[in-house]
């Protein structure tokens, strides 16, 4: 494991993973959970059932991205590697957007980065978000905490005039079919390829597998299986689709 803290300000560390350099709220732990969280993202590996890429759902040069919980910008940061032109990150946390904001300032100037501090869901309202100071990966919409905005990928695409999305990757902690639904109408007129975690909540991989086949989508894989926080449901720990 190899997680180096470079330097620091009064609110926020920078650290360094593989020599590639992210900041985190100041109280983040490096510990091997957030070395599992990189990892993730960036080991290509047949055991690794949470990368997000396969051979027809591959992220091409030149696409343009949604990173659907964008969280720490691990996956920003992967897609522009593989040569995304354009990335629009989503994350509701507050302290982790700041955090993103630093990690891809000339990024953001060149406009080949976009940071929205949105919640996604299947309308639009202001919920409740929680979340651990020391545990950048914890928050989720709740029934307390503060108050944040969510929107819909759809009123999205329309206020900000979207001519494009290539690839949509979402891991929004249980949330990802709502967000799917609030995603109709982008979805069917861009037919982006989708890589959508489905290992947070027992009924994720069904819900989300029907909204997909219901878009039209014919090639679609899962990815692993798992059973998670004591539930007896086992399910997979992606879907992958591509039309």
């Amino acid at each position: 494991m190899e997680i180096k803290r470079v330097a620091e300000t009064e609110d926020q560390v920078l650290m360094s993973f593989d020599k590639r350099l992210f900041w985190f709220p100041i109280d983040t732990v490096p510990n091997l959970e957030l070395w599992n969280e990189y990892l993730g993202v960036f080991w290509k590996h047949p055991s690794n059932f949470h990368y997000y890429f396969k051979s027809y759902s591959k992220l091409d040069r030149g696409d343009v991205v949604l990173d659907c919980g964008a969280c720490e910008g691990f996956f920003v940061t992967k897609a522009l590697e593989m040569g995304a032109s354009r990335v629009i990150a989503l994350e509701p946390n507050p302290l982790m957007v700041r955090c993103l904001k630093k990690t891809f300032q000339q990024e953001i100037i060149q406009n080949r980065v976009v940071i929205l501090p949105f919640a996604l869901g299947a309308s639009k309202s202001d919920v409740f978000f929680d979340f651990d100071n020391q545990n950048p990966f914890s928050g989720k919409i709740s029934q307390t905490g503060f108050l944040i905005q969510q929107t819909t990928l759809d009123d999205l695409a329309v206020d900000l005039a979207f001519h494009k999305a290539d690839f949509i990757k979402m891991d929004l902690e249980g949330f990802e079919a709502q967000a799917l639904l609030g995603a109709c109408q982008m979805i069917l007129k861009f037919k982006p390829k989708l890589s959508i975690t489905t290992y947070h909540r027992d009924t994720d991989y069904r819900n989300t597998l029907d909204i997909i086949r219901g878009f039209g989508y014919t090639k679609i894989s899962a990815s692993g299986i798992t059973r998670r926080s004591g539930s007896e449901a086992f399910r997979p720990y992606l879907i992958h689709a591509a039309r």
